[in-house]
């Protein structure tokens, strides 16, 4: 996932990730659209293979996306990412279901001393 305006650099450095993750037997994932991706979850949410990320050094731009999201600088859209995030790992692998109980907790409650809060 990108967020904010384009760098220099972020295509190689997404398709870094990519083929590091791939390398080391994880599967990759890329969060198309930046914390607005991260919010509507779906289509927005891709795994991506060796060759996804193919050309993308050559290219400029941020090629995965990237956009401010108004939802997210609000609470309630950084519950709605939490959630998407949760439900979307909790069906790729048993240990996210794990780490994300934290979050479920959180998002369940309308106000709590662990806060969803921007970095």
């Amino acid at each position: 996932m990108t967020s904010g305006g384009d760098a220099p650099g972020m295509n190689g450095a997404v398709r870094a990730c990519v083929r590091m993750a791939i390398a080391k037997g994880c599967e990759a994932f890329c969060v198309y659209e930046g914390y607005a991706g991260l919010v509507q979850g779906g289509d927005l949410i891709k795994k991506m293979g060796w060759e996804d990320v193919r050309g993308f050094l050559s290219e400029g731009g941020t090629l995965i996306g990237t956009a401010r999201c108004m939802e997210f600088m609000q609470r309630p859209g950084r519950l709605t990412a939490a959630k998407v995030s949760c439900r979307w790992q909790t069906s790729r692998a048993r240990t996210a279901h794990n780490s994300c109980r934290t979050w479920s907790s959180t998002a369940s409650t309308p106000s709590s001393s662990a806060e969803v809060t921007a970095a």
